[in-house]
């Protein structure tokens, strides 16, 4: 929960780009559908190797958007910074 409290301010243009996506920007609904199918393009990866991550298991919201990859605690944990 902290990381997504923490990570939800330097999202901001993230949420912008996909509110210019949906047909109605501010339907919460349309933005989470939306946001959900998005994230599940995002290469599944278990963030465990040290030469293609740093071996923690788990990326920042920023983190795993510039990378492409992440697991699900990380992917779950961008969700939560993009719907605060």
């Amino acid at each position: 929960r902290r990381y997504a409290i923490e990570s939800s301010d330097n999202l901001e243009s993230v949420v912008e780009s996909i509110k210019k996506q949906l047909n109605k920007p501010n339907n919460s609904r349309e933005f989470i559908n939306f946001t959900l199918d998005w994230l599940q393009t995002i290469p599944y990866d278990t963030l465990e190797n040290r030469i293609s991550s740093n071996g923690s298991g788990f990326a920042a919201p920023k983190q795993l958007i510039l990378n492409n990859k992440g697991d699900c605690d990380s992917k779950s944990t961008l969700f939560l910074a993009l719907l605060k």
